[in-house]
């Protein structure tokens, strides 16, 4: 059985996780926003390219 506390952790935990998700989809949303206005930035940075890459295809 979980005490006040533990259910305390849980819903701060999935505050946190949540948090995080939102956090991300904004700077892959900022990300591929620059990148779909810059084309010259694409090539320059591998990991820009992946995240921009995957945005897409989770679109």
């Amino acid at each position: 059985m979980k005490t006040g506390s533990d259910v305390d952790f849980d819903r701060k935990l999935e505050q946190i996780h949540a948090a995080r998700e939102r956090q991300e989809a904004k700077h892959a949303k900022g990300l591929l926003t620059l990148l779909n206005g810059r084309d010259d930035l694409r090539g320059v940075h591998a990991l820009a390219d992946m995240v921009g890459e995957r945005v897409l295809w989770c679109a």
